[in-house]
């Protein structure tokens, strides 16, 4: 594990959290935020840190800049109702890609918190680190209301983001079903997957697997805790190899337990929050490809339950950062 001069910030803070404040957290979760959405107690760099009503889990493997500018995005769209945790892969705690310089520095964030667990990019999938960022918040006891999942590739566009989510219960892309016997795709990997297969043979003989993307899923607490504790139950969580497979496992774990355990409940659903612009035919875009000036008339007009867009353009000075901070109102400081 990097040290925190290696990293340019803190990594392993240190917390004063009374016995009674854990209990309340933990125990009670929604009942337990104030009229306001948030409860002050945690002390954090010296600073009492206000607990919001969302999680926001991000996994990243460097260029602190730009995850600064993620996450002033991120607070802009949800008018400061969030906190976020950030998980440093290894390698770049140990290479030090994450090391702050300049005004650009997440230490500034009093709402930004970093999980002192480090691991390889590619040893954990991105859903085993976004429960592990999970866990690091409950071990804080920082109480929320609800979790929410996105990437370092993506960033907000749209005011309203936490309204949007408090009036859902959850949020996912529409899933299908996998035909695991069509040898196209990711099928034949997921059929010679035996989690998957141990997982689904819980819900019934012929329980079918889901698959949608993962990024800008949000759920409530409780219900996000139940679909994990499904998932763990009957998935190993092994601490060095989390939920992996060779294809993208969590875009068919996440939704194949969501919908066996959730999907037949009379629950307030929407789709997920982030828009996946290479999967648009009309934006016309490669694998990865970021998006441009000319698609931000596209941007504009994307269903209005959308709220984030991927991928987004590294350089920070691109006419579609600006165009975003431009609309959510906010600047950057001056390097």
């Amino acid at each position: 594990m990097a040290s925190s001069k290696t990293l340019g910030f803190v990594t392993k803070p240190e917390i004063a959290v009374s016995l009674s404040f854990i209990q309340t957290s933990l125990l009670h979760g929604v009942d337990a935020i104030s009229d306001t959405g948030y409860i002050s107690g945690i002390a954090y760099r010296g600073k009492v840190l206000a607990t919001h009503k969302i999680l926001i889990s991000i996994p990243t493997n460097g260029n602190p800049a730009q995850i600064y500018d993620q996450v002033a995005a991120y607070n802009a769209a949800m008018a400061g109702n969030c906190t976020h945790i950030v998980h440093v892969s290894r390698d770049a705690a140990q290479s030090g890609a994450m090391a702050e310089s300049g005004a650009l520095r997440l230490s500034s964030f009093e709402n930004v918190l970093l999980n002192d667990r480090h691991y390889f990019s590619r040893t954990p999938s991105i859903l085993g680190i976004h429960v592990m960022n999970v866990e690091f918040a409950v071990r804080l006891g920082i109480a929320f209301d609800y979790v929410y999942l996105h990437t370092a590739s993506d960033l907000p566009f749209r005011r309203n983001l936490d309204v949007h989510i408090a009036q859902h219960d959850f949020g996912m892309g529409p899933s299908r079903r996998v035909d695991a016997t069509k040898q196209n795709g990711w099928n034949p990997a997921v059929a010679d997957h035996r989690d998957i297969h141990v997982l689904t043979s819980y819900f019934g003989a012929d329980a079918p697997i889901y698959t949608t993307r993962t990024e800008g899923f949000f759920a409530r607490r409780d219900l996000f805790f139940e679909v994990m504790w499904y998932a763990k139950v009957h998935v190993p969580f092994e601490r060095e190899n989390i939920w992996r497979g060779n294809y993208p496992f969590e875009e068919f774990l996440l939704p194949t337990v969501v919908e066996h355990v959730l999907g037949k409940r009379n629950l307030r659903r929407t789709r997920h929050a982030v828009h996946t612009t290479t999967s648009d035919r009309s934006f016309a875009l490669k694998t990865r490809e970021p998006v441009s000036e000319r698609h931000i008339s596209l941007l504009d007009g994307l269903d209005r339950a959308i709220f984030a867009f991927k991928f987004a353009p590294t350089d920070l000075a691109s006419p579609v950062r600006v165009w975003v901070r431009r609309r959510l109102g906010y600047e950057l400081p001056v390097q």
